[in-house]
C-alpha cells in the first residue's frame, strides 16, 4: 500500500494573498446557482416552461402578472438574471485583482457559458421546449454550476498555500475522479433526456449503476490510501450524497409510475424530483472537488 504520510512541517504561506472577499463573492455565486438549479427544476415538475410565452420579456411586460404558474416560470428568471449580473461581476473582479492569468480567462469562460445557457432558455420558450434543447439547456446549466465550483476551489485559502503531496497507488486517485465526475455529469444529461421525454428510463438506469460503481471505487481508494483530511471530507461528502440520490431517484421513479397510473400526479412529486435534481448537482461537485483535490494533494 502507498505512503500515507503527510508533512509535519509547518504549513506554508500562501503563494499569493488570499482574497477572503473573492472567495465569498465565488460561493454566493455558487450557491444562487443551486437555487437557480431548484427554481429550474420546479419548472419543469410543475410544466411551467409555457406560462410565459415570450422571452426576454414577459407578456410584452418586464414583471408579468402572478397569477397560475407564471410566478414559477418568472421567479426561474428572475435568478438567472441575478446569476448572470454576479458571473458579469466576478469577471470583472478576476480580471482586476487575480494574478493568474489562467482563472482571469476561465472567469470569461464562465460568462460565455451563462449567456449560452440564457440564449438556450430562451430558445427553448421560443420553439415551445422542443426535447433536445430542454435537455441542452438543463445540462448547460450543471456545467456552469461546475464552473462556479471550481472557481470556488481555484480562489480557497487551501488551493493557494503549496503542499508536500502524498504518493497515491493505482489507480489514481485524480484519474478515478475525473471518470466519476465525466460519469455523472454524463448521467445528468440522460436524466435531463428522461425528464423532458426525450429518451427512455433504460439508459438512466444503466447510468446510475455506472456512476455507482466508479463513485464506490473512487470512495473507497480514498479513505483507504490517504489520511489528508481535504480528501477524507470530500469522499465522505461523497459518499453520503451518493446515498441520498440514489434513494430519491428510487422515489421520483417510482411517484412517475404512480403519476402515469393514476393519470395526475401527487402532491409529493415536485418536490421530489426537484430535490433528486438539485442532489445530483451537489453529487457532481463534490466529485469535482475531490478530484481538484487530488491533483493538488497526490502525486503519482
Amino acid at each position: 500500500m502507498p505512503s500515507v504520510a503527510v508533512s509535519d512541517s509547518a504549513p506554508q504561506a500562501p503563494v499569493q494573498e488570499f482574497n477572503f472577499a473573492l472567495n465569498l463573492y465565488a460561493r454566493v455565486l455558487s450557491v444562487l446557482t443551486v437555487v437557480l438549479l431548484f427554481a429550474g427544476a420546479l419548472v419543469t415538475s410543475e410544466q411551467a416552461g409555457l406560462s410565459i410565452p415570450d422571452w426576454p420579456l414577459a407578456y410584452h411586460r418586464l414583471i408579468p402578472p402572478f397569477v397560475g404558474n407564471i410566478r414559477f416560470e418568472y421567479t426561474h428568471r428572475v435568478i438567472a438574471t441575478c446569476v448572470g449580473l454576479m458571473t458579469i461581476g466576478i469577471l470583472i473582479w478576476l480580471w482586476r485583482a487575480e494574478p493568474r492569468r489562467w482563472l482571469r480567462w476561465f472567469g470569461v469562460v464562465a460568462l460565455g457559458t451563462v449567456v449560452v445557457q440564457g440564449i438556450l432558455g430562451g430558445l427553448t420558450v421560443l420553439h415551445f421546449q422542443p426535447p433536445w434543447l430542454s435537455a441542452a439547456h438543463a445540462s448547460m446549466a450543471q456545467l456552469f454550476f461546475l464552473i462556479t465550483v471550481s472557481l470556488v476551489v481555484f480562489t480557497d485559502r487551501r488551493w493557494l498555500t503549496p503542499v508536500a503531496a502524498a504518493q497515491d497507488g493505482s489507480p489514481r486517485v485524480f484519474a478515478l475522479g475525473v471518470a466519476t465526475t465525466a460519469a455523472i455529469y454524463a448521467q445528468l444529461i440522460v436524466g435531463a433526456g428522461y425528464r423532458h421525454g426525450a429518451i427512455g428510463v433504460a439508459p438512466h438506469l444503466v447510468g446510475a449503476g455506472v456512476v455507482t460503481i466508479l463513485a464506490v471505487t473512487t470512495i473507497v481508494l480514498t479513505l483507504r490510501r490517504h489520511r489528508q483530511p481535504a480528501l477524507r471530507n470530500a469522499a465522505k461528502l461523497l459518499a453520503v450524497l451518493l446515498a441520498v440520490q440514489l434513494s430519491l431517484g428510487w422515489m421520483a421513479y417510482d411517484i412517475k409510475i404512480a403519476t402515469l397510473r393514476a393519470l395526475q400526479p401527487p402532491e409529493n412529486r415536485v418536490l421530489a424530483t426537484s430535490i433528486h435534481l438539485v442532489c445530483g448537482a451537489l453529487l457532481l461537485a463534490t466529485a469535482l472537488v475531490l478530484t481538484l483535490r487530488a491533483r493538488k494533494y497526490l502525486t503519482a
